[in-house]
């Protein structure tokens, strides 16, 4: 189940960028929240182990 909801968050956080109107606001922080999905998933993979 956790994986299940470890690709849903994942999947979010591809999608919310490409839907936002306010796309200039996110490339601003765009490498941070890149390093913030890819932590959240290695936190969410080893909390599986």
């Amino acid at each position: 189940m956790i994986q299940l909801t470890s690709v849903g968050i994942l999947l979010l956080f591809i999608i919310i960028p490409k839907i936002d109107p306010l796309k200039h606001n996110i490339e601003k922080f765009r490498k941070y929240h890149d390093v913030f999905v890819v932590l959240l998933i290695i936190i969410s993979a080893l909390y599986t182990l």
